[in-house]
């Protein structure tokens, strides 16, 4: 069955954003990086992105009407409205939200060019590779993880959480692909990366192909030797001096969660005097000040446990709607457990893009859609 509604046109907006989204934030990594002083323009074409689909959905009401997915979005802006805390940082929260029920939306009517996108990510990948190996030849900054403070090469990729989704979603797809070199390749780039989030995100999905029976042999002992190089790369982090003196300093939970568990305590310190039951219920936090880089936190702050109701009912749709492989059913379950380990994956626009762009490739090409 073939589908060709919105490939041309939509299909190409979804590759020349992707392509800008990459080629910008790399701009503003050496911007960044070299002390240039130029706008954010990697923040300006995710704002052009979402200004698009909210367009074509609005002009495609009719069809979104039915879908239950849009009374999420009506309860969760409803909970933003009725919270009655328009600052400008709640605003520009709310809007990078606001991209995963708005791709989510976007993508139950238009399609991907997945010829043309598959061959992109290719590229990126090598070029990205070949990235990490000038930043290893010449220890240049710009392509490192965390500067010079530990091992860490992130290639093009502006931020740790982004190169987490960025390596597990390549990962995942080519996985499903069977394509074992860019497979490889993929997780080369990963665990170059060199944080925590990437290799337990790995052994995670490598474990749960496990217990969704992928029955490729090849493929499974390739994931087998994944997994082992994963283990050695956690413990190995681990041993390092600085992860020694955190865990001396301020235990093994702090390690793990990189601090974020200080982060909790200290907002939960910030709020509890005057938090109410209207705080709990509808949220309405400012997140430039209280934001603990835990997603499911990080939502009931901004949303109230209502929006976390609705969240999980978002992603129980998503997981129904495209977990229809193997794969996909553990790349899903991998993100999610990422995210609530690591946080700034539901609350970062491009990191919900590339999360759904994954499970759409992933489910298009098992419904033979492309």
């Amino acid at each position: 069955m073939i589908r060709n509604e919105g490939v041309k046109v939509e299909g190409n907006i979804i590759l020349i954003y992707f392509i800008c989204q990459i080629a910008l934030d790399f701009l503003q990594k050496i911007n960044v990086n070299f002390n240039l002083e130029l706008l954010p323009f990697h923040r300006y074409i995710k704002a052009v992105f979402l200004t698009y689909i909210s367009i074509k959905i609005l002009i495609d009401i009719k069809f979104f009407l039915k879908k239950k997915l849009l009374l999420y979005v009506f309860i969760l802006l409803g909970l933003f409205l009725f919270s009655i805390n328009y600052t400008e940082a709640r605003i520009e929260y709310f809007i990078q939200y606001s991209y995963l029920y708005g791709v989510a939306l976007f993508y139950l009517k238009y399609d991907i060019d997945h010829i043309r996108l598959k061959k992109i990510i290719k590229t990126l990948i090598i070029i990205n590779f070949l990235f990490i190996i000038i930043g290893m030849i010449f220890n240049q900054s710009l392509f490192l993880t965390y500067g010079h403070l530990r091992f860490g090469y992130d290639g093009f990729i502006i931020t740790q959480m982004q190169a987490t989704v960025f390596y597990l979603s390549i990962i995942a797809y080519f996985a499903y692909l069977r394509n074992l070199f860019f497979f490889i390749i993929a997780f080369i780039c990963g665990i170059l990366c060199g944080t925590k989030a990437i290799f337990l995100g790995v052994l995670v999905l490598v474990i749960l192909f496990y217990v969704f029976d992928i029955r490729n042999k090849k493929f499974r002992y390739i994931t087998l030797i994944v997994s082992g190089i994963s283990i050695f790369g956690l413990i190995s982090l681990f041993q390092t001096s600085l992860f020694k003196l955190i865990v001396e300093r301020d235990g093994l939970f702090t390690m793990v969660f990189s601090y974020r568990d200080k982060l909790l305590l200290k907002t939960f310190e910030s709020i509890k005097e005057a938090y109410s039951v209207l705080d709990f219920l509808i949220g309405g936090y400012d997140l430039s000040i209280y934001k603990t880089e835990l997603d499911l936190i990080d939502i009931v702050l901004f949303f109230g446990i209502i929006g976390l109701c609705i969240y999980i009912l978002i992603f129980k749709f998503l997981y129904k709607y495209y977990c229809i492989s193997n794969e996909s059913k553990a790349y899903f379950i991998t993100i999610i457990i990422v995210s609530f380990l690591g946080g700034n994956i539901i609350a970062y626009p491009f990191n919900s893009f590339l999360f759904l762009t994954t499970l759409k490739l992933i489910y298009d090409r098992r419904n033979n859609y492309s």
